[in-house]
Parts: C-alpha cells; sequence; structure tokens
C-alpha cells in the first residue's frame, strides 16, 4: 500500500542568488513538500514523521551539499562567469556588478531544468526534489519514496503589530558568527518590517517607504572594509570557515546598494539601526515598535522613543 505524508514548515531556507543583471540579491522560501511511498508493516507509516522531518532538513541544511544559507549560482539565469581564485579551496565569480571570492561550499550551483527554465524557482524546486529523492531513498531503502515540492515565502505576524508585513530583501555575512552558514558573505533574506502605533495607517505608510528603501541592500560592517575608493568599495573577511570577498563596483546604482554600517550586522543591530535613521518619521507617525525580521520566522523589535 502506498500513501503520501505532507510535512510544512520544515525549514526557512534562507539564501542569496545572483540574478539576471549580476546582482546578489537575498531570498527565503519554506518548502512545503509531499512524500509519497510504501506503507511498511510494522508501524504501519511510510516513514516516522520527526525522522523524515529531520531527514529532509539535513539534507537541504547541509553544511556542504545544501541549500541554506549559500550563494545559489542558477545556470542560464545568472549572469557570472568563474575566474581565477587565490586558493583551491574557493571559487572566484565575476559578474557585472561584483566580484565574489568564497569557499567552494559557500556556493550551490542550481542547473538548468525544470519545464519552465526562466523561472529560477521552478529550477531549485527540481532539484531540491531530485535530491531529497535520492538522499531520503538511500537512507530508507524500503519505502520507494517520491517527493513534490513547493515554495511558500509568507510571514506570519503577531497579535502586536497594527500594520501588514512589508517584504524587503537584503545580503549580509557575518564574520564572528558562531554559525557556519551565517559566516558566508553572500548569504541572505527576505524580511519583513511592521510597526506597531497610535496610527496604523501612518504607521503604515512609514514602513511601506522604509522597506521601498532597504530594498535589494547589501549590509557591511565597516571594519570589514580593506578599501573604499569612494564608488568602489571591497569587503574582506577570514573565519574558522575560510577566507571571503567581495568586491563592489559602485557603492549605489540601478539593482540595489551598499549599506554601511559601524556594528555588526545582526539582525538586532539591523533593526536598532533603521529606527535610529527613521526615528523622525516613525515618531511623527506616532510608532513606538518597529519589527524587523530576518527571513520567514524571527527578527529583532526596536522600540522607538520620542525626541
Amino acid at each position: 500500500m502506498k500513501s503520501t505524508m505532507f510535512l510544512n514548515n520544515i525549514t526557512a531556507v534562507d539564501h542569496a542568488y545572483i540574478n539576471d543583471k549580476g546582482m546578489v540579491i537575498g531570498g527565503a522560501v519554506s518548502p512545503t513538500i509531499l512524500v509519497e511511498g510504501e506503507v511498511e508493516p510494522v508501524e504501519n507509516v511510510v516513514v516516522d514523521f520527526s525522522t523524515v522531518k529531520k531527514d529532509i532538513k539535513d539534507i537541504i541544511d547541509a553544511k556542504y551539499s545544501g541549500f541554506d544559507h549559500k550563494l545559489w549560482l542558477i545556470e542560464g539565469y545568472s549572469d557570472y562567469e568563474l575566474a581565477p581564485s587565490t586558493s583551491p579551496k574557493n571559487i572566484r565569480i565575476k559578474t557585472p556588478c561584483l566580484v565574489i571570492e568564497a569557499p567552494i561550499d559557500a556556493f550551490k550551483f542550481i542547473k538548468k531544468n525544470g519545464p519552465h527554465p526562466e523561472n529560477f524557482l521552478e529550477q531549485v524546486i527540481v532539484q531540491m526534489e531530485n535530491e531529497l529523492h535520492d538522499g531520503l531513498n538511500l537512507i530508507h531503502r524500503n519505502a520507494n519514496i517520491s517527493v513534490s515540492i513547493d515554495f511558500d515565502a509568507s510571514f506570519i505576524g503577531n497579535s502586536r503589530m497594527d500594520t501588514t508585513m512589508v517584504p524587503f530583501r537584503y545580503v549580509h555575512g557575518l564574520k564572528d558568527s558562531t554559525s557556519w552558514g551565517c559566516q558566508n558573505i553572500a548569504h541572505g533574506h527576505l524580511s519583513y518590517i511592521a510597526a506597531t502605533g497610535e496610527s496604523p495607517l501612518a504607521a503604515e505608510m512609514v514602513i511601506q517607504r522604509i522597506a521601498a528603501d532597504l530594498d535589494k541592500t547589501i549590509f557591511v560592517k565597516e571594519e570589514n572594509v580593506v578599501y573604499d575608493g569612494g564608488d568602489v568599495i571591497t569587503v574582506e573577511y577570514k573565519t574558522p570557515r575560510g577566507e571571503f570577498m567581495m568586491h563592489f563596483k559602485e557603492k549605489v546604482w540601478e539593482y540595489g546598494r551598499v549599506g554601511l554600517i559601524e556594528t555588526e550586522t545582526t539582525i538586532e543591530h539591523l533593526a536598532e539601526k533603521i529606527a535610529e535613521i527613521y526615528q523622525s518619521e516613525l515618531v511623527e507617525a506616532g510608532v513606538n515598535m518597529l519589527f524587523v525580521s530576518e527571513g520567514l520566522n524571527k527578527g529583532a523589535v526596536a522600540y522607538i522613543k520620542g525626541e
């Protein structure tokens, strides 16, 4: 007997990708997964839910071969070329906008496949389905598993929020993080901003403007800048994972901008920095709490105080 299991919100896959203009863009997706297979005769399940959930997360989040916290290079879509690197452990890519060099495991190569290759997320879905299919059948050899995936990118707010959640995308890297994935200089997030305040309509208008300003920003800690030539900027740092470098040909251009801040670019500091930059507008709109997410399910709160 065959049966199909569904698993929602197993993990949020935070990532960045090189787009068709050569820009690095942040993103996040939450896979919703159907797993079909043979019902085994002892427990009368395809695979125990907790077991298969862990197996799926292990494959998607794998340090070296996974999708999470990687820079996706999408065949047929991303505008980039490989260039000679300074180390055999690294990959260097060049685009019309920037140069990135990082350890090989910081990248995820997405093959050209799927029914509509111009839609790069469909390519990612096909590759993720194939890798989960192979991985799960290797672990559960008698289940004859097949996998189907959809992506969800919605954010669930909470009762404290008076406004809608307005999305923006950003990229960063955390030199001093103990998280393997977060050390990647070019990983990113699809994030959301919301507010609580005396006038929800006024607050809504302000956060719409803030989200538009923040969208497609690459946040960089000033300490990690090794060259700043006005428009041209180079960022470098070393971590236990390896050596990372990003060189931007412009600080501000049609497809995004580099945002330099004096602190680390964790969501806690970003929320406080955003509140500081937009304090006058937020106070005028009666906002008292600013919610800034890091990806789809977590974030930080900045409390707005009157001037």
